[in-house]
């Protein structure tokens, strides 16, 4: 492949996918550019979201955490995103980058690591509502009095909310909250400026650094 953008905050991860990449990238499609992303934490910056949000590659690998994979394909709403959950080792990596490089992802999950986004779910009215006071530092009880229902229903609206958006704990809703908030206004946000870099078969093309 003469044209793979690769995005990692270390140069020791982008060698390691440099190294899978150069046993596969010759059989991969010529014409198509590919773009694979490397999320070795649990959170996603506004920056790093953008930068999915408008890649330009015709197909986009994610490598990430499994709970990092649940928040981003609960929000990115294009089919050309494909997920890899790196916890499962080497070797199913490897099959995933595979299936994604060479099979153009047309493997399924149960077979490889790697699959379409699971759907953009949208939050209702009474979700949001009830998530933007709990973050906003609203208790419960305190959401409860102010909405009319049952604590125990406010404790369900939120967790559903949360299930809805890939979000695993309070800290990951306020870790993403802002991204979940201006999902509709991206526009609002300046270009994105992270960690792009571009493998070509003779070497690495450009490298630059936040």
């Amino acid at each position: 492949m003469e044209n793979i953008s690769v995005y990692t905050k270390t140069i020791y991860t982008f060698e390691a996918v440099k190294y899978l990449i150069d046993r596969l990238s010759s059989k991969g499609e010529e014409n198509e550019k590919l773009a694979i992303f490397v999320f070795e934490n649990s959170w996603v910056s506004i920056n790093e979201f953008l930068a999915l949000k408008y890649c330009l590659a015709d197909r986009i690998l994610i490598i990430g955490q499994k709970k990092t994979i649940n928040f981003l394909g609960s929000s990115l709403r294009s089919n050309k995103y494909y997920y890899i959950n790196f916890e499962g080792g080497m070797c199913f990596l490897f099959a995933g980058m595979k299936d994604f490089i060479v099979n153009r992802g047309g493997r399924t999950c149960s077979l490889f690591p790697v699959s379409k986004h699971p759907g953009v779910k949208e939050l209702t009215a009474q979700e949001y509502k009830v998530m933007s006071m709990y973050i906003g530092g609203l208790s419960v009880q305190h959401i409860s009095s102010i909405v009319g229902l049952s604590i125990k229903r406010v404790y369900a609206i939120k967790n559903y909310g949360m299930r809805k958006k890939g979000l695993w704990s309070d800290a990951a809703l306020v870790r993403h909250w802002e991204i979940i908030t201006r999902f509709v206004h991206l526009k609002d946000y300046p270009p994105p400026q992270i960690n792009i870099l571009t493998i070509s078969r003779r070497d690495i093309q450009g490298y630059m650094i936040l």
